[in-house]
């Protein structure tokens, strides 16, 4: 947005309140001004609380806040009034707060847009509807996700950009020209702001197509192999199908065709070596009119032994163990270690937060014997281990300070190598609350394919395949592209890989819980992620499915855990309780093994920033046994807060659970006593309870922590219950 200078404190006072304006002439005032303006609004909910105003001059954005609670809330061709204070919110003027809003009038004809090029998307037409004509995307033949979107039209670029909830996320992205119209936008933290330009198109009414033929579903990879696999993909309308593909994205050199004309095209690629990874797009022609996909990349399945191995750092519950028990270790730094003690080419590092040393001296280690060490870090944290790393291994920090920034945290070790390599990851970071107090899973995977894919992307971040960075090539957050395959075959079972924020990580995990039709669980560290909540809140309609969660952070703004609640679905706080429930999985249908019990789990929170700015990783594997194992640190987890519910049998009610000052017991009968346990079986507190009255207990002095209340009858029978005492 323009940024105008005051020349004199006179002029500031003067301009700090202006009477009705027009918008053009609201938009010429000074940051700060109180201002009122008349005008048409463009826009609904689909970009959240915010309005986008026109009235022939100019148009202008308009913020209430997290939502119009304090107004009638404004809708497309509402004509309305509004007072407010002009405010730059990252290049885009609008105003807030507000202070005052009239509908004057209603149903009015929305403003004809502008007709205009992408490179007219600036300060001219900030908050206007536009149109741009004969736009083609260049990630078509996929689904729309919350990121931006590049297109091309007539030789200039520009970008659309779809916030969490937009109706089109889910939409696919077409092949061929499209006629778009959007509001001109802006968003962006550099000073001055002359960058950032983007658009908002509301709903796929304002995307289109211009093509007699059109892709209908995204383009999927079927029955890999060791030596290829299948392109699938949809189309309105009969044509032929072509594939183009290569072993570098630049170089899609081999063509395969068919010209059967036919709405369900599917062409094999054939020929290749296990654990290759290629780039392939896919085209549909007819008469003169074409449409092409984005350029994907796909793997063979690899020769690797497949072997997943699942770590836990606290206990588990092996008592609804199917057949294998999960794993916990008290020293999970040691597996770790194990592991990167057997690279014998090369060791890429992505993590998020370190400060163990022990990890760092396998490092030293591995580099001191000639193997190859980089690593990658977010720049914001101490990350104070990383001062020990040999000065001959390299460190690349993302340093841009958007949200939780280079999230990651995987190893990948010697990728090349088809019984070697290795790929480490889970929710945990390097640092010693992660591994030794807060709740943490990681998954070590034996597979040259996977292994490959995550090398992909380390050097996208790397900015360089080599051993020395290319800073000026370094990619990180929605900077990165779609350029990982997705789908692998790994020990005969297939597992999903996504990379944030460039890959539509949310889409697939809502699929995924989408698909539960038995059970579904989750274990996370934050749930604001409202596309996600509004799955779990589908699920929880299914007659046979009844879902379970346990959250950590359940009172940071925007978390998802009091609408769960509210709408019945059991879900458990886990704030206050020592050591962070720090996990980012779920597990669908492990009640089945029948159906397809799946693991989501990878350093994807969910939340907004872990889908449109974090450097995120998550797998989803198809796997029952793997199921089970998570499934088996959820019920200990769950144990540990919901314990054990002998109170019920006697009438008694215990709430609430956690409590951080007071618990209270209804149903109380005559004679009842009650002991507060420790875990360690210590008695802390005990006391009496009078009949007919509501037991109240005061827990106030006690340590943050898990306890157990057992309750005892005149007949000497005892009840027991577990609780958990929060910090606050």
């Amino acid at each position: 947005m323009k940024k105008f200078i005051l020349l004199s404190m006179c002029s500031l006072i003067a301009l700090t309140f202006k009477g009705q304006a027009d918008i053009a002439e609201a938009r010429s005032l000074a940051i700060g001004t109180t201002v009122t303006v008349t005008g048409i609004v463009t826009n609904g909910n689909e970009f959240g609380s915010i309005r986008y105003v026109e009235d022939g001059t100019a148009g202008i954005a308009a913020y209430p806040g997290a939502d119009w609670s304090s107004w009638t809330e404004p809708i497309p061709g509402d004509e309305v009034t509004i007072t407010g204070v002009l405010k730059d919110y990252n290049g885009l003027l609008e105003i807030d707060p507000i202070t005052a809003v009239s509908i004057d009038s209603q149903g009015n004809d929305l403003p004809t847009p502008q007709i205009i090029t992408p490179a007219q998307i600036n300060e001219n037409v900030e908050a206007e509807l536009v149109t741009i004509e004969n736009a083609v995307f260049v990630n078509a033949g996929q689904s729309f996700t919350s990121t931006t979107w590049e297109f091309n039209s007539n030789g200039e670029s520009g970008v659309i950009y779809l916030r969490s909830g937009n109706p089109i996320i889910g939409e696919l992205v077409p092949g061929g020209p499209v006629t778009l119209t959007a509001i001109s936008s802006q968003f962006t933290f550099n000073v001055p702001a002359n960058d950032g330009y983007q658009l908002l198109p509301r709903t796929m009414a304002d995307i289109i197509s211009d093509s007699p033929v059109n892709f209908v579903s995204p383009v999927s990879q079927t029955n890999l192999t060791t030596s290829g696999f299948e392109l699938n993909w949809l189309t309105d309308a009969s044509s032929n199908s072509i594939i183009k593909w290569g072993f570098s994205p630049d170089a899609l050199d081999n063509v395969i065709d068919d010209n059967t004309q036919t709405t369900d095209h599917t062409l094999s690629i054939s020929g290749l070596d296990a654990g290759t990874i290629i780039y392939a797009t896919v085209c549909s022609v007819l008469g003169t009119d074409t449409i092409e996909s984005n350029i994907g990349a796909y793997a063979t399945v690899s020769n690797s032994s497949g072997t997943m191995d699942v770590f836990f750092n606290n206990t588990v519950d092996v008592s609804v163990s199917t057949g294998v028990d999960a794993v916990w270790t008290s020293n999970i730094h040691d597996t770790i270690i194990k592991y990167l003690d057997m690279a014998e080419i090369s060791i890429d590092m992505a993590v998020y937060s370190n400060n163990n040393l022990n990890i760092v001296g396998a490092l030293n280690d591995a580099h001191n014997s000639g193997i190859q060490v980089r690593v990658i870090t977010e720049g914001s944290n101490n990350n104070i281990s990383l001062s020990s790393l040999d000065p001959g291994i390299t460190i690349v920090e993302r340093t841009d300070g958007m949200g939780s920034g280079m999230h990651n945290k995987f190893f990948i070790v010697d990728p090349n190598s088809v019984d070697n390599s290795f790929v480490i990851q889970g929710s945990m970071n390097m640092t010693n609350t992660d591994m030794f107090q807060d709740y943490n899973n990681i998954i070590i995977t034996q597979d040259q394919s996977l292994a490959k894919a995550y090398q992909l992307e380390f050097n996208e971040m790397w900015g360089s395949d080599g051993p020395v960075p290319n800073l000026s090539n370094s990619r990180f957050g929605p900077d990165k592209a779609n350029n990982t395959p997705h789908n692998f075959i790994i020990g005969g079972r297939p597992v999903e890989m996504y990379f944030s924020p460039s890959d539509g990580t949310t889409a697939a995990i809502k699929k995924s819980v989408l698909s539960s039709d038995a059970s579904f669980e989750f274990n996370l560290f934050v749930f604001t992620n409202n596309e996600l909540r509004d799955a779990v809140l589908e699920v929880n309609d299914l007659f046979f499915v009844t879902p379970r969660g346990i959250i950590d952070n359940t009172s940071t703004t925007g978390s998802d855990y009091d609408a769960l609640l509210a709408a019945g679905v059991d879900v458990q706080s886990h704030e206050g309780v020592p050591g962070l429930l720090h996990h980012k999985l779920a597990i669908v249908d492990q009640a089945n093994p029948g159906s397809d019990p799946q693991v989501i789990t990878g350093s994807h929170n969910w939340s907004s920033s872990a889908e449109s700015v974090n450097d995120e990783n998550t797998l989803i594997i198809h796997d029952a046994t793997i199921a089970n194992m998570y499934f088996q640190e959820f019920e200990a987890r769950w144990a540990e807060l919901v314990g054990l519910d002998e109170l019920s049998a006697i009438g008694l009610t215990l709430y609430p659970n956690p409590a951080s000052n007071m618990l209270y017991i209804d149903g109380v009968k005559e004679n009842m006593s009650y002991d507060i346990i420790s875990l360690s079986g210590q008695t802390i507190h005990s006391g009496g309870l009078i009949a007919n009255e509501r037991g109240e207990i005061d827990i106030t002095s006690l340590p943050a922590a898990l306890y157990l209340l057992k309750v005892s009858l005149p007949d000497h029978q005892t009840f027991l219950q577990g609780f958990v005492k929060s910090q606050y």
